[in-house]
């Protein structure tokens, strides 16, 4: 399998236009896939159409909408979407904030994995910087799409490292919308954290899990494994869906 295909257990993403995949984002679509089904569902800034793909094998009957400004990266998840055996995607190839202001469409459930440097140097790659430096949707457009696009008792996930994270659940607070959940993510007990999943909507209470990936022997815990045995073709051999 080379660099440019990944292959998944239901499905194959190819990612030679798009930001490859990456561990923390697979945790993020199978944890939203496993525990936020929903009929109306918009993926902001797709990339290849990863977490759409994964979110789709396991609630099949949902209607997905995909945004993605990069017209190569569109085109890749485009291509990934229409190999894919199952699913109801929408893509678009458009700017977020630019969008919701034209859409009449709410949805039940956001969610993103969204670009998160604010004040670093940007390098050569220009779609490397678009997928991880603000420079075309900032943590604060993010909440401004949330509140034109959520239903009433919608919610929208993000994937964000710890501080970006912190950043994020403020700008949340002020407009209105609650942390509900909060998944901290550790490659294992004696690292540091380096990701946070969050679920914001307009009420509810904060509950707190914890996802280590390995042991300390680099084997995988028996939590990750459990989260990703539907998806990563290792894990064939365990009861999936």
């Amino acid at each position: 399998m080379g660099k440019d295909l990944f292959l998944f257990q239901k499905f194959e993403l190819h990612q030679k236009q798009g930001f490859r995949v990456t561990t923390e984002a697979c945790i993020f679509g199978a944890f939203l896939a496993q525990n936020y089904p929903a009929q109306n569902v918009l993926d902001i800034g797709t990339g290849t159409g990863l977490l759409s793909l994964m979110y789709a094998q396991k609630n099949q009957s949902a209607t997905i909408t995909a945004l993605e400004i990069d017209k190569n990266a569109a085109e890749q998840a485009f291509h990934n979407f229409e190999k894919c055996s199952f699913g109801n995607f929408s893509l678009f190839c458009a700017d977020g904030l630019e969008w919701a202001k034209v859409t009449e469409s709410t949805f039940d459930l956001i969610f993103s994995n969204p670009p998160f440097f604010s004040n670093h140097l940007l390098g050569d790659n220009k779609y490397q910087n678009t997928a991880k430096h603000q420079t075309t949707l900032t943590l604060e457009d993010l909440a401004i799409v949330a509140t034109k696009l959520l239903s009433p008792n919608g919610q929208i996930a993000i994937l964000l490292p710890v501080y970006e994270q912190e950043l994020m659940a403020k700008t949340m607070a002020a407009i209105g919308f609650k942390n509900t959940f909060v998944l901290n993510v550790y490659s294992n007990e004696t690292s540091k954290q380096i990701r946070t999943i969050a679920i914001y909507k307009n009420s509810g209470e904060l509950g707190i899990r914890e996802l280590f990936i390995y042991n300390q022997d680099r084997s995988y815990t028996t939590n990750f494994t459990e989260l990703l045995k539907s998806y990563y073709t290792i894990f064939e051999n365990k009861n999936q869906d």
